[in-house]
């Protein structure tokens, strides 16, 4: 998710009522409102519309469900020891629960508890393929026949690509693997975290300050002429620019027509990159 680091003091709250902004911001996700808060930050006027009900996209927290808050979607704390909402929810002890993942993993095969060490033996060579090179050819030529015939591979490449990439290993290249590999860190990362009243609620907390105009179905883009023209089903608003921070599947669906057309590299380019699907058992 995109995260800014900045604080809140200071910052103006807006109108919505501002017919005419700098930027609207389409989305009200964790993307947008970062890019909406960078905005405010550097002074400039900025509507941000969602069209649900509420802001924080898939970040959402839920009570209701179980008694206790449990997270709907994005839960995981990653690059612990840099991450900036964790940090934020650090810094305000009195009302979140940070803490690091035990990283407890029990292994099964079948009924049976065994200790994995085949499994963790594959999933180790496996991460070294993602360690990469600048050669931009899919992972999986890089396979070893014999790792293909392990009974271990399948869980280990679920773990490695499917689970912590969403992308099968035939989906990710060297090239990827490398450059993406290079800019994680060094090392120090910290792994990964969690908090005890769920993400949606901090990230809700992190961005009070952030104006959303939720129930705002974004229905057409015109970037025509000088400026654009959004227009909604509570009216358009004109705007110097627009941001647009939708899920690629949501963009790929044409729910949001742009006239005119986007070049279609554009389209291209989004529809190869989906979504996946995340289950959370609980």
């Amino acid at each position: 998710f995109a995260i800014s680091t900045f604080a809140f003091s200071g910052i103006p709250k807006l109108s919505f009522s501002q017919s005419n902004p700098d930027v609207v911001v389409i989305g009200g996700g964790s993307s947008g409102l970062s890019a909406t808060a960078e905005l405010m930050k550097e002074g400039k006027s900025v509507v941000c519309v969602e069209a649900m009900s509420r802001k924080g996209g898939r970040c959402f927290t839920d009570t209701s469900i179980f008694g206790v808050p449990y997270d709907l979607g994005g839960h995981w704390l990653h690059n612990f020891n840099f991450n900036q909402i964790a940090k934020y929810g650090k810094k305000h002890k009195s009302t979140f629960d940070i803490y690091k993942d035990p990283d407890k993993v029990l292994i099964y095969d079948g009924q049976k508890k065994v200790k994995g060490m085949k499994l963790y033996g594959l999933y180790k060579k496996l991460g070294n393929l993602k360690k990469g090179s600048k050669n931009d050819i899919p992972l999986i030529n890089k396979v070893k026949t014999k790792w293909l015939k392990n009974e271990w591979f399948a869980t280990a490449h679920q773990l490695r690509f499917a689970c912590s990439s969403g992308k099968d290993i035939g989906s990710y290249t060297s090239a990827d693997s490398y450059y993406n590999w290079e800019s994680y860190g060094d090392g120090n990362e910290g792994g990964d975290g969690f908090v005890k009243q769920g993400y949606g609620a901090l990230l809700a907390h992190y961005r009070q300050n952030v104006p959303v105009q939720t129930q705002t179905v974004v229905k057409e883009i015109k970037w025509d002429g000088k400026g654009v023209k959004v227009i909604t089903n509570k009216g358009t608003i004109s705007a110097k620019a627009c941001v647009v921070t939708i899920s690629t599947s949501a963009f790929n669906s044409g729910k949001i027509k742009f006239t005119p057309l986007l070049p279609l590299e554009k389209y291209e380019a989004y529809e190869a990159i989906p979504c996946g699907t995340y289950n959370h058992i609980t």
